[in-house]
């Protein structure tokens, strides 16, 4: 009962607190001349959020780079011995792999392919049916990354026979061969690796699935109707008419998975803590950062992600005004 009351406190005094913060800002800003009033209200309300954002992420990012040159807690510069350990160590290897190829170029493509061929077939659906499958394939959103492998944990429990199995698939297994095995830890043919992989489909199709089927929405009706009256069956209008004009959308929602693809720690984390090549960038700074105490190694394995994420990023961009150009 006392931490719900001293949670409710603090969100009313967080939320006081805001409006009191804005209220001053306009109280401010209507203070001033007329002619100040307008470059003053986009300094005093944006100032605030540069700010935070500064303080969250640019501040942060600097100092990792320059902690990433320099020996821990001496502070001695040490150029570029702390990235040539993390190339050099194999676990950050394994990560690096886990990340690019497995969870970027496998997670990301299969999250995209299954988002348009659920868009596309739910596009056919009337209205009421289509509005409701939507609905459902969107619920994930609504789910954390970390209550939704709690979920999958239980999915792919494993308990020893005789024991009863929990675990729906393992129950399956035990059921038809009698014999279940640990999924979370058989790395044969990366099987745990794509079992952790398929909890970020899960929870990401939804989304992408929404982004591109709005972007059929829009495709004009006329050149549809034309390629029916050239006789072109319904496949073929998706391949030719319709993919084309949303192909600005795919790459846009591409390039938004592939970036939380390289923010997969929370998955991994909670399901295997990198165990069995399971390993991600995003758990392996954490492993070098606060069991391991390796700050220049754990600030040279965040950079090299940095760089990719960031070409991410410019991509995205690149497209967007390409997007609200056209």
């Amino acid at each position: 009962m006392e931490q719900i009351v001293t949670a409710a406190v603090a969100v009313v005094a967080g939320v006081s607190g805001i409006l009191a913060l804005l209220w001053l800002i306009n109280w401010c800003v209507t203070r001033l001349p007329t002619k100040m009033q307008g470059r003053a209200t986009v300094a005093m309300f944006v100032g605030p959020a540069f700010l935070f954002i500064s303080l969250g992420y640019f501040v942060p990012t600097i100092l990792t780079f320059i902690a990433s040159f320099t020996k821990p807690r001496t502070g001695e510069f040490v150029g570029l011995d702390n990235y040539v350990r993390a190339i050099s160590n194999p676990d950050v290897q394994t990560a690096l792999t886990n990340s690019i190829v497995f969870w970027f170029g496998i997670g990301s493509t299969s999250t995209i392919c299954l988002a348009i061929a659920l868009a596309a077939l739910l596009d056919q659906l009337k209205p009421r049916w289509e509005a409701a499958s939507k609905s459902i394939f969107f619920m994930p959103m609504a789910v954390s990354a970390v209550a939704a492998a709690a979920v999958f944990n239980l999915i792919f429990a494993f308990r020893p026979n005789p024991e009863p199995q929990i675990g729906i698939v393992n129950a399956i297994v035990n059921a038809v061969s009698g014999h279940p095995f640990s999924l979370l830890t058989t790395d044969a043919y990366r099987l745990n690796t794509l079992l952790l992989i398929l909890v970020t489909i899960w929870l990401g199709t939804g989304f992408s699935m929404v982004m591109i089927s709005t972007a059929i929405k829009n495709v004009p009706a006329e050149t549809i109707e034309a390629a029916r009256l050239e006789g072109v069956g319904g496949l073929r209008i998706f391949q030719h008419v319709v993919f084309p004009q949303i192909w600005p959308t795919v790459i846009t929602v591409f390039t938004t998975v592939a970036l939380l693809s390289f923010q997969s720690f929370d998955v991994v984390f909670a399901m295997t803590q990198g165990r069995d090549n399971t390993d991600v960038i995003g758990n392996r700074f954490y492993q070098l950062l606060f069991p391991l105490n390796d700050e220049g190694q754990a600030s040279a394995v965040v950079v090299l992600m940095l760089f990719p994420a960031l070409l991410i990023v410019w991509l995205n961009l690149r497209q967007q005004k390409k997007m609200y150009s056209a």
